[in-house]
């Protein structure tokens, strides 16, 4: 899958991308910190197409399709107190 990733094109689609989202550390680190699987849950609940835990834990994201959906599922994490921000891609 990654050398589909890194060789993508205008075919390749954003579920393409989050389907080879893929952090070996989560195996490790998920059971050890729940609130990890938490976040995961509700960026997923909330529309992400995808998510993963960032490098050993320091940081979870989501990908999502619009902004209305990230805009829910910001609200959702600020609402249980984890600190979130949107990002936006560059154009």
């Amino acid at each position: 899958m990654m050398e589909h990733l890194l060789g993508s094109d205008e075919s390749t689609s954003l579920s393409d991308y989050c389907n080879g989202l893929y952090n070996i550390f989560e195996e490790v680190v998920e059971p050890e910190r729940p609130e990890i699987t938490t976040i995961k849950n509700i960026l997923s609940k909330n529309g992400a197409c995808g998510t993963l835990m960032t490098g050993s834990g320091t940081a979870v994201f989501g990908i999502f399709e619009n902004e209305e959906a990230a805009m829910s599922a910001n609200s959702a994490l600020l609402s249980i107190g984890a600190a979130s921000r949107i990002c936006y891609p560059k154009k």
